[in-house]
């Protein structure tokens, strides 16, 4: 996928029909070569489609800790997690976005996968993925 189509896809708030060629390309793991911003976009706009196949790519990512140098501005206060949990870090676990688009998705089902990805952090992180949960535990239940 080309980074102008992920963009268009994340600035309208995603789209379901593109999720399946968004999880190809972030499984594809392309985006390692230097497109960390586009691969920031795409996991946000699968939490924006608000379907639940994207799950299926996102919660694996809560175990990727490989920093992307992204700059998504979403009422996440991403910058403040960086990899050192100083702000001053080598970039933001991809784990963070994953997180943040997992609240975006909506679904409280994947409260238990959020609180194992806690356990197997840096505590630094237990602050968002309990602020996710939390967000979560918020939203109605599933049908």
């Amino acid at each position: 996928m080309r980074p102008e189509k992920i963009r268009i896809v994340f600035e309208l708030g995603g789209d379901p029909a593109a999720n399946e060629t968004l999880a190809r390309y972030i499984n594809s793991r392309l985006w390692l070569q230097n497109q960390h911003q586009m691969a920031g976009l795409a996991v946000m706009a699968l939490g924006m489609s608000r379907a639940p196949e994207a799950r299926k790519t996102l919660l694996p990512l809560l175990e990727d800790a490989t920093p992307l140098n992204a700059w998504i501005r979403m009422g996440q206060p991403f910058e403040h997690y960086r990899l050192d949990g100083t702000g001053r870090g080598s970039g933001i676990p991809m784990f963070v976005i994953a997180a943040a688009s997992l609240q975006e998705l909506g679904y409280p089902s994947v409260i238990p996968e959020l609180e194992k990805a806690a356990a197997g952090h840096d505590p630094w992180f237990k602050p968002l993925f309990d602020s996710v949960a939390a967000a979560l535990r918020a939203k109605r239940p599933e049908k």
